[in-house]
């Protein structure tokens, strides 16, 4: 969490730079106060994460379409995004709102499909950020591969979660996915991936 740093002790220092009982009790009663605030600051933030992340795995739970509909319009409201820079979950948990837009269009697994709680999500995220860092370096990724197809991962949500990575190449790792999905015959997905960051690199 991240608070504006507390006042400048140099403001209560006398002409030769000591600080007066007076100043010294001054200086104390606003680090208490700095401190107070960040501590109902941490409860009320605390409250938040928590709140959403509830409403979350509540509508996870039902396994239904519509409720999936319904975990989107959460991640979209402005509290959301303010509520989400404190907690690193529901920063990354964001780019499953345009990835499950993509996929509610087909028929098969979707994002949230593959989670019963949100929580689940970040191991989906990290073994892809992995495999990403693996591309690039040029070093063993097939295992990875492998797991996309295993776990049904679509296209739209290794695209989506490659754009939300904070990594460079992407360019560089969407041409290797591209590839293994024409080597296994799936020849959309390579095309929507190749037309994808074409796009991007516009």
């Amino acid at each position: 969490m991240l608070m504006e740093p507390i006042t400048d002790i140099t403001k209560y220092q006398g002409e030769n730079g000591v600080l007066s009982a007076e100043d010294a009790a001054k200086l104390r009663a606003e680090s208490d106060a700095w401190f107070e605030e960040l501590s109902e600051l941490r409860r009320s933030v605390h409250a938040g994460v928590c709140a959403y992340k509830g409403r979350i795995n509540e509508k996870l739970q039902e396994r239904d379409p519509r409720a999936y509909e319904d975990i989107v319009r959460l991640i979209k409201e402005s509290a959301y995004a303010s509520t989400a820079r404190y907690d690193d979950e529901l920063t990354r948990f964001a780019c499953t709102a345009d990835i499950y837009r993509f996929e509610s269009a087909g028929d098969g697994k979707c994002i949230y499909d593959l989670i019963e709680y949100i929580e689940d999500f970040m191991p989906i995220y990290t073994r892809m950020m992995f495999m990403f860092r693996r591309i690039l370096q040029g070093l063993p990724h097939e295992e990875y591969l492998a797991w996309i197809d295993q776990t049904e991962i679509s296209v739209f949500a290794v695209e989506g979660m490659l754009k939300d990575v904070p990594i460079g190449g992407k360019d560089v790792i969407a041409s290797v996915l591209a590839e293994h999905y024409r080597q296994t015959g799936r020849m959309k997905e390579a095309d929507y991936l190749c037309k994808v960051t074409e796009e991007s690199n516009g």
